[in-house]
């Protein structure tokens, strides 16, 4: 659904993969802190809707072949800078 925050490109614009994951993470502790305990999942699965374009078939991969809620931020990060190291 167009306009919605799990549609909109959420990450700054020339902002690396790192940078971007570096903010969700300290969103994900900002929430851990008040007591939400099931954020890791719905993190990883918002990252994945979220990336920028270029990434969009790597997140569509993950998404489709493995099990994204046993992935950490850290490992999906990981498999969209592969994108860069390729170019």
């Amino acid at each position: 659904m167009p306009g919605t925050p799990s549609s909109r490109h959420v990450s700054a614009v020339g902002e690396d993969v790192d940078d971007f994951a570096l903010r969700l993470n300290t969103l994900m502790q900002q929430l851990a802190r008040y007591g939400d305990d099931d954020i890791d999942e719905r993190a990883v699965e918002k990252l994945l809707h979220v990336v920028p374009k270029k990434y969009s078939q790597v997140a569509i991969a993950i998404e489709m072949l493995l099990d994204f809620f046993e992935l950490s931020i850290k490992e999906v990060t990981g498999r969209l800078k592969a994108v860069d190291n390729r170019e």
